[in-house]
């Protein structure tokens, strides 16, 4: 860890948690601590520190590059599904102290991630992206909003084709799977939006990729 250079903050919360019944809310954090633990191992050479709850119902976790970080805010979303819904920030700094505790280590990278969290909350927005160009940031942002937005708007049976679809399964293995008619499972990745939300991921992917490499050819440079 080193206090010279940046780093990749994912700070992630559940949506309206304190309106929840404790016994629900018990369920998802169970859920939603299990799959951090799974995703921290997944991806152990792309943190600095590990996904973990950090204040009640807070995940935070410290990445070195950018690449992965949407990755697993879609798996986290997922595994809080349909039981509740999450917001996150991405933000990109300079951290304060070197400490094995996320909670500890603060710095300008957590100042500007706790303050848009609150912005988030009062906005009732999913998320923020808060990257070193603005541009890029603006741009994620509004994928990322989009893409959820069409997310929490498909039915239980639409959100089941949408994620077998990010599975990389075609229509037919999916009919096959969930015992439906091929044309039943085109119709509901079509009326979900299925298409522009994998279209939408995927583009935040390939944009995070580049960002890094430009990382790379900035590191070589100098």
């Amino acid at each position: 860890m080193d206090t010279s250079r940046d780093y990749f903050l994912l700070l992630l919360d559940i949506r309206r948690s304190t309106r929840m019944a404790p016994e629900r809310l018990r369920v998802v954090m169970e859920r939603l601590e299990r799959v951090a633990s799974e995703l921290s191992r997944q991806f152990e050479d792309e943190l600095e520190l590990a996904l973990n709850l950090s204040y009640g119902d807070e995940v935070a976790g410290l990445f070195r590059r950018p690449d992965r970080t949407y990755d697993c805010v879609i798996a986290l979303r997922e595994a809080v599904a349909p039981d509740a819904a999450l917001r996150f920030v991405i933000s990109e700094g300079r951290i304060g102290l070197v400490s094995d505790d996320i909670r500890r280590i603060g710095g300008a990278v957590f100042k500007a991630a706790d303050e848009e969290m609150k912005n988030l909350k009062r906005q009732r927005q999913f998320a923020t992206w808060l990257l070193a160009d603005q541009k890029t940031s603006a741009v994620l942002t509004s994928l990322s909003r989009l893409s959820n937005l069409l997310v929490e708007n498909m039915t239980d049976y639409q959100r089941t084709v949408y994620q077998l679809m990010r599975d990389g399964l075609s229509g037919s293995e999916i009919a096959s799977r969930l015992g439906k008619y091929p044309q039943s499972v085109s119709e509901a990745a079509k009326r979900g939006g299925a298409d522009l939300v994998i279209e939408a991921e995927t583009t935040i992917t390939r944009v995070l990729s580049t960002e890094r490499e430009a990382e790379g050819r900035g590191a070589d440079d100098a």
